[in-house]
């Protein structure tokens, strides 16, 4: 303590003797630091699905493992649909499943497939992001036995398994919500929704503002709903759901701005005993440090290397509350400095200093702590935002000192009779009967147990909450994607795939019967549709080509 206090005194000194020579100092000092924004554009990105995820997690690695077996980047890798939804403007519930129909969503894939967007100077293509991998082909191979339908019993397109030629192909890929009110197995006559599927893989920040701007295309066309007469299109993917998190986080930026225009009123009211053109200043030295403080932190981050992602956008109000605060008691103790006489103004900033240091570092320091906490949040987004507000929070508390206080010295003049001691509220003597009640017998049992009760309701609401996160609550309330997302949930309480993938085929009849036992005890599992939805190979080939030919392992 001793340590600081001298500290703050050399500080006061050099803040009181010389404030503008020290306010330059400080500026040509963080020169270099700020020249981030100059050589590098500040870029927000925003990762709903990779961004609240464990980092290294169970699903991460899950994620890896599918990603390795289509021999794709990781972290590029990006899978998303396209929905044909009952038209909207027909009011209908279903489509008609018929050659008209697959005939249509041939064309909606044609057409997402050779998809152009403006990109920069330029414009991108679906390719140039595509993985190369066709998960539709079942349904062109649908659309091309169709016909046969009608003059070949061994041709039966049914649901969830269609038989051609006695193979059995999985349809619930693909049609959903099908043959409401008739019996499994029938034949395919109306759905709900048809999904279009597609991987698309950006291994770096350019491939991801393609595939960024193909998506974001087809979700502005679509949105017109002019593609098709027999069916809406829907689509939802990774980087349109990113953009509208974006889009939501800029609304909410909005809201915070506004708050910092009252804030701006409230300081001019406070300030009120100053003149206005001190009012001024001291308004704009009390927003120059946080922001400032925000500024170095963002630079900072960049240079090591550290995205900004949407969350810290709020970073920036965050520390103004904190720094405005730190402001006032500057200024408070100040006017009560030199209210006592003290004319030398390096004498009375180091009083300043050694009345407000200790409990602008005592704050400064829990707030950073609990954010720097935080930091080992594993979702990377959480973490990156406490890191970036630990470090804002920390630099806004050198600032205060260093920015703020040279412009108090500087500016401060307060207006004839502005210093004048006012007289006391008259609710001083409510809050004194308060107070006093408080301090009875009767006043700490009702203290105690409203904070027993506070802690009891809070216990129980905790108790009934369930960890989750929703897609949907990231987005601006007028957001098309929430529709989209709804039909995409949809698709999920009836067809939620499990993929398992093996390193090594079994080599003998005894590893096959190992491997069918696994595979069954998988499909007796709660909430599994049993063989009929499962698709192995493996199981094909052995139950069908194995009856005519011998295999020799």
């Amino acid at each position: 303590m001793a340590l600081m206090g001298k500290q703050k005194l050399e500080d006061g000194r050099q803040g009181g003797d010389r404030p503008l020579l020290s306010l330059l100092t400080l500026l040509l000092v963080l020169l270099p630091l700020h020249s981030y924004y100059a050589l590098y554009p500040l870029e927000i990105e925003s990762d709903v699905r990779r961004g609240f995820a464990q980092r290294d997690g169970r699903s991460a690695k899950e994620f890896r493992a599918f990603a390795e077996f289509y021999k794709l980047p990781f972290e590029g890798l990006e899978i998303w649909v396209v929905l044909a939804s009952p038209k909207k403007s027909l009011g209908k519930e279903t489509i008609p499943v018929g050659q008209p129909l697959l005939d249509e969503i041939l064309r909606l894939d044609a057409f997402v497939q050779n998809f152009t967007a403006p990109f920069r100077s330029g414009v991108t293509t679906f390719h140039d992001t595509s993985s190369g991998e066709d998960l539709n082909a079942l349904l062109r191979y649908l659309a091309q036995i169709y016909p046969l339908t009608a003059i070949m019993p061994d041709v039966q397109i049914q649901h969830p398994v269609t038989k051609v030629f006695g193979h059995n192909l999985q349809t619930s890929s693909h049609f959903f919500m099908v043959n409401r009110g008739l019996p499994e197995n029938s034949t395919l006559q109306t759905a709900q929704h048809v999904a279009l599927w597609y991987m698309n893989k950006a291994e770096n920040y350019e491939e991801t503002k393609r595939l960024e701007a193909i998506e974001l295309g087809l979700f502005q066309y679509f949105l017109k709903d002019d593609f098709s007469d027999l069916f809406s299109v829907e689509m939802f993917g990774d980087q349109v759901a990113n953009a509208e998190m974006l889009r939501g986080t800029i609304v909410s930026v909005g809201l915070f701005m506004l708050g910092g225009a009252l804030m701006v009123l409230f300081m001019l009211f406070m300030f009120r005993h100053l003149t206005w053109s001190s009012r001024i200043w001291m308004t704009v030295g009390a927003m120059l440090s946080p922001l400032l403080a925000t500024l170095s932190t963002f630079s900072l981050l960049g240079w090591l290397g550290v995205r900004t992602n949407s969350i810290m956008c709020i970073t920036p109000f965050l520390v103004l509350g904190i720094g405005v605060d730190d402001a006032f008691l500057l200024l408070h103790q100040w006017r009560r400095v030199r209210a006592e006489g003290v004319l030398r103004k390096d004498d009375a900033l180091k009083r300043v200093f050694l009345h407000v240091g200790p409990s602008m570092a005592v704050t400064s320091l829990t707030n950073t702590l609990a954010f720097g906490i935080g930091i080992m949040n594993p979702a990377p987004q959480m973490s990156s935002f406490c890191l970036g507000t630990a470090l804002a929070v920390l630099l806004d508390f050198i600032y205060e000192f260093a920015v703020f206080a040279p412009i108090m010295v500087m500016c401060y003049e307060e207006r004839p009779g502005g210093n004048e001691k006012q007289e006391p509220s008259k609710w001083l003597p409510s809050w004194e009967g308060l107070v006093n009640l408080l301090f009875t017998t009767s006043g700490k049992c009702a203290v105690i147990a409203m904070a027993v009760l506070m802690y009891l309701i809070a216990g129980h609401g905790l108790r009934g909450m369930h960890p989750t996160f929703e897609p949907a609550k990231t987005f601006p309330g007028d957001s098309e994607l929430v529709h989209a997302l709804r039909s995409f949930e949809y698709l999920q309480t009836e067809y939620w795939p499990v993929n398992f993938v093996t390193k090594r085929v079994p080599g003998t009849w005894e590893e096959v019967a190992e491997w069918e036992k696994m595979v069954s005890s998988l499909e007796n599992r709660d909430h599994c549709y049993g063989r009929s939805r499962t698709t192995n190979f493996l199981r094909q080939f052995y139950e069908g080509s194995f009856t005519t030919w011998e295999l020799t392992f």
